[in-house]
């Protein structure tokens, strides 16, 4: 059984990477607006999409959470269940947990997210050129 520290341990992992590029696969597990005020604002990173499990260049996590504007919202409705794969970059970022202000780490996609299938094909095609 996956606990709270395996994610813990695992996402302190990540801190070795921070500002790095790195290979994301993952399953998309939900997709839900962050807050009904904003969805016709199209600047907000409104859509949050959790990610579970997930692997980040061969570290493996619980769960990550991404978060992308409203116009992502139907084409990740469209992938929940599958898995997908992307380039993202390692962020840290502040969270607070019952008043405890932690650093954590995240991810920002920085290329196309597609399924599995699609990207790796993209790549075996890149190379055949």
């Amino acid at each position: 059984v996956r606990g709270e520290t395996l994610t813990t341990k695992n996402r302190s992992e990540l801190k070795s990477l921070k500002n790095r590029k790195v290979k994301v696969t993952a399953i998309v597990e939900e997709v839900k607006y962050r807050s009904p005020l904003n969805l016709n604002d199209n600047g907000k990173l409104n859509v949050c999409i959790l990610l579970k499990p997930i692997t980040v260049d061969g570290i493996e996590l619980d769960h990550v959470w991404i978060y992308k504007r409203n116009k992502y919202y139907d084409m990740f409705q469209s992938l929940i269940g599958e898995q997908i794969k992307f380039k993202a970059n390692v962020v840290s970022y502040v969270k607070n947990k019952n008043g405890i202000y932690q650093e954590d780490y995240g991810i920002e996609p920085i290329s196309k997210i597609m399924t599995k299938t699609s990207y790796d094909k993209k790549i075996e095609d890149t190379i055949k050129r």
